[in-house]
């Protein structure tokens, strides 16, 4: 498998550290550079604040006491591209962030990739735009 996320920074909100750690190892394996992994939504915002800014986001949607969807809105606006992470149906997700990509829990490292492969690719055609 050739490196997919070469030179692509990839934010990960997870607060399950067994599946942080195991979407790290993802990352880093497709060749990405990893922004986190945080585990809260306020911890992730001051990162982006400070600028460390990711091109693509991978959100867990239930982080226990919030929600992730503050962050894929934050995210959006700055048109980063996100994949949610979550163990619940598409369909219970709120209909606003139904047309996002997500990643079903468990995951492996093929859905990782899968899930990330394309939003990676569009979003350094993006950044790339933005530079010329």
């Amino acid at each position: 498998m050739s490196p997919s996320l070469s030179g692509r920074n990839v934010l990960i909100v997870e607060d399950e550290y067994l599946l942080a750690s195991a979407l790290q190892e993802a990352v880093e394996l497709l060749g990405g550079r990893v922004v986190g992994p945080f585990a809260r939504v306020q911890q992730a915002m001051q990162s982006i604040q400070s600028g460390d800014m990711p091109d693509v986001g991978l959100l867990d949607v239930n982080l226990g006491s919030e929600y992730s969807y503050p962050l894929a809105d934050a995210l959006a606006e700055r048109g980063i591209p996100t994949v949610l992470i979550t163990g619940y149906d598409p369909d219970a997700l709120p209909e606003a962030y139904r047309s996002l990509s997500y990643l079903r829990k468990p995951f492996d490292l093929a859905s990782v990739s899968s899930a990330l492969e394309g939003l990676a690719f569009a979003a350094k055609r993006q950044s790339d735009t933005r530079r010329n």
